[in-house]
C-alpha cells in the first residue's frame, strides 16, 4: 500500500498535489492525465509519484474537509502556498 508523504495546495493556481515520495525535477517522466483535472506523475519505473489535481475549489465542500479530517488523523502535513 502506499503511504501519503504529504499534500500542497496552492491557491494561485488552483491545483493541489499529492505526494507519494519526495519528487525532483524531472523525476516524472510519464502523465496520466484524466478527465477531470486529475494527472498522475510516473517515475520511470512506472512507480506513481503523486497526482495534480487541477482546481479543487470546484469539489472542494464535503469531499475537502473530510480528507482534511483524514489527513489530521493520519499526521499527513497538509500545507497551503499562494
Amino acid at each position: 500500500m502506499m503511504k501519503v508523504k504529504s499534500i500542497e495546495f496552492d491557491k494561485g493556481s488552483e491545483s493541489a498535489y499529492i505526494y507519494f515520495e519526495k519528487i525532483g525535477p524531472g523525476d516524472a517522466v510519464e502523465q496520466v492525465v484524466f478527465p477531470g483535472g486529475m494527472i498522475f506523475d510516473l517515475g520511470d519505473d512506472g512507480r506513481l509519484l503523486g497526482i495534480e489535481i487541477l482546481n479543487p475549489s470546484i469539489t472542494k465542500d464535503l469531499a475537502t474537509r473530510k480528507m482534511a479530517m483524514e489527513l489530521e488523523r493520519f499526521e499527513i502535513p497538509f500545507r497551503t502556498t499562494g
